[in-house]
């Protein structure tokens, strides 16, 4: 249950219907369908929770109540009101919501749910968990990194998900991620985070003929 130190947000949660919102087009649509007057009445509530610092409260009730599979819809009307703070900011392209003080990474992460995935992509769940440790930077100094620290046991195992995203199709892998969301769903992030890890180890994962 959301507590009383979270009214506000429950409030605004429910008037945007946020727990019902899944993918990243769903989000642009309420972000981009709102009023200026509402807009403003949002920023307002903004500012008092940056400066309350609701991100404190909001943490302290999700290690205390969340991390449930699937996530429960409470958790999910929070969660979901920070990534619509964030297709605002870039929608409107105004403050104060263009500071990502209130972003989704400020939270504490959820537990991820791999039932998202299709059962044939069931494979990557474990290891894009796992192998979330190594954060992919998209530059030769982000491959180095991985190259020195993964070990010839990691390599071994990743070169087995290597075979097997070849077998699904890194294509079918990159449309799922990119139609669920990785600034929405932890899931996907990983799993794109996963698709570097392997990149930066040149292992051989995308078959470019297929």
């Amino acid at each position: 249950m959301i507590p009383n130190s979270l009214a506000e947000w429950k409030q605004w949660a429910e008037r945007f219907q946020t727990a019902s919102l899944y993918y990243p087009e769903e989000f642009r649509a309420v972000a981009n369908a709102m009023s200026e007057e509402t807009f403003k009445e949002l920023a307002d509530f903004y500012v008092k929770a940056v400066h309350e610092k609701h991100v404190d409260r909001i943490n302290a009730w999700l290690r205390e109540a969340g991390g449930s599979v699937p996530m429960g819809q409470e958790e999910k009307a929070i969660r979901n009101l920070c990534h619509l703070f964030a297709h605002i900011a870039h929608g409107w392209g105004r403050g104060p919501f263009t500071d990502y003080e209130l972003h989704s990474s400020k939270l504490c992460p959820p537990t991820p749910d791999w039932s998202k995935l299709p059962d044939e992509m069931r494979f990557l769940g474990e290891p894009a968990e796992e192998y979330y440790k190594f954060t992919y930077v998209f530059s030769e100094d982000g491959r180095e990194h991985i190259q020195n620290q993964v070990t010839p046991q990691e390599i071994a195992q990743l070169s087995l998900v290597a075979e097997q995203v070849r077998r699904v199709g890194y294509k079918n892998i990159q449309a799922w991620w990119k139609k669920l969301g990785s600034h929405e769903h932890e899931e996907a992030a990983m799993v794109f985070n996963l698709m570097g890890v392997l990149d930066a180890l040149d292992l051989p994962y995308y078959d470019p003929n297929s």
